[in-house]
């Protein structure tokens, strides 16, 4: 049997896909949860995949002590996935901001106090390329940081950043060997029928709900590369104390529309064909050292996207399509 985990916030849509890799691949898992209901549901998910998974479940909150101590005990390692994501507006940002930045260093500092000795913490390209201005060619790596007092920034971006920062000076002076791992919007296959913002929006489009393509691009990264990146970068030394962008094609949001008209004809109808006012920015994610160092060939972009509309509509996920 391979090294215990703990896997923080982990009923999320990487994070369970993440847990049932980590089982699939021998290794014994400890998955946190804000609540033994929620913790029983993800017992459920798991033993309809493997009825000999060795999970181990621990109640903790982001935003309390107690309980991180237990959870870290007897770890051999940390893959720290739990942050929020909402969709729409943030009335008020320290809903997001306290969780993701207090939380995560919270969970470094009971990850350091307990020696666990690797920790791979997710972020995202949120924390890379915004708040800053774009460049001629548009590109970003992982020496780029986002400004989380920059112009246009989201709230979601500035919590993105704020967390990684914190992580990194959290073992600045000792604790465990970090990495983090960048996604840019995850798609591709889901397990379950609880979705997150990313989903959620191939799920509009299927619906017929946007009367207009938005304004917007953005790289694609399917979620079985982001997991994979997470195990190969704990599994690596050399992966100790890098950042690594993980991503597929960049894409508008007009090409992703294309994608899905070309594979569900029938629906093309309810699709929306009019382009949304505003300038498209080309802040465009490089997954040259995630390929190079870890060794992951991505998914292509459009297979993810065409994999998240066919889980929506075998789990019945998508609304009737909206007449037009």
């Amino acid at each position: 049997m391979k090294d215990l985990i703990l896997v923080t916030g982990s009923t999320g849509f990487i994070a369970t896909q993440t847990v049932l890799r980590l089982l699939d691949e021998g290794y014994r898992v400890r998955g946190t949860v804000r609540s033994q209901k929620k913790g029983d549901a993800l017992r459920k998910l798991v033993a309809s995949y493997r009825d000999d998974a060795p999970l181990e479940i621990a109640v903790a909150d982001l935003l309390e002590d107690e309980g991180w101590s237990a959870a870290m005990k007897g770890c051999d390692g940390l893959f720290h996935m739990a942050s929020p994501f909402p969709g729409g507006d943030i009335e008020d940002e320290d809903k997001l901001l306290a969780p993701a930045v207090e939380g995560t260093e919270r969970v470094l500092k009971a990850a350091k106090a307990a020696g666990i000795p690797r920790a791979v913490l997710t972020s995202s390209v949120a924390a890379v390329a915004y708040g800053v201005p774009t460049r001629p060619n548009g590109v970003f790596t992982e020496k780029d940081w986002s400004d989380p007092q920059g112009d246009g920034i989201s709230t979601y971006a500035k919590s993105k950043v704020l967390a990684e920062r914190k992580a990194w000076d959290v073992v600045a002076d000792g604790g465990p060997a970090l990495t983090t791992i960048n996604p840019s919007l995850v798609l591709g296959p889901m397990i379950e029928d609880d979705h997150g913002t990313s989903i959620g929006m191939i799920r509009s489009l299927l619906s017929g709900e946007m009367d207009k393509i938005p304004a917007a691009a953005f790289g694609i990264v399917d979620v079985r590369d982001v997991v994979s990146a997470h195990i190969k970068a704990f599994e690596m030394d050399s992966a100790k104390g890098e950042r690594f962008i993980v991503s597929d094609a960049f894409m508008t949001m007009e090409e992703v529309v294309a994608d899905l008209r070309n594979a569900y004809p029938s629906l093309s109808e309810h699709f929306p064909t009019e382009l949304e006012d505003g300038a498209i920015e080309h802040r465009v994610p490089s997954a040259k050292k995630a390929s190079e160092t870890l060794g992951i060939e991505f998914t292509p972009a459009s297979h993810a996207i065409v994999a998240t509309a066919q889980c929506l509509i075998d789990r019945k996920l998508v609304d009737a399509p909206v007449a037009r």
